[in-house]
């Protein structure tokens, strides 16, 4: 039996059992286009309003405190 080796495809076999086990397809290429581009945008936006409106309501919370005691 062959050592066990991580970085090699797994075996995928064919259901109807006639053919054998066959590799598994290489990765598709991972370049990005413009719809990444826009993606990382609208989530650095998102993540910045994210970080303003917490930052907003530590303020706000610190306030209420202040003016309660």
């Amino acid at each position: 039996m062959a050592a066990y080796d991580p970085l090699r495809p797994a075996p995928l076999l064919i259901p109807n059992g006639l053919s054998g086990p066959v590799s598994l397809p290489r990765l598709a290429d991972h370049s990005a286009d413009w719809r990444m581009l826009a993606l990382s945008l609208m989530a650095l936006v998102i993540g910045t309003d994210g970080a303003g409106a917490a930052w907003l309501l530590l303020k706000l919370i610190a306030l209420a405190t202040h003016l309660a005691w």
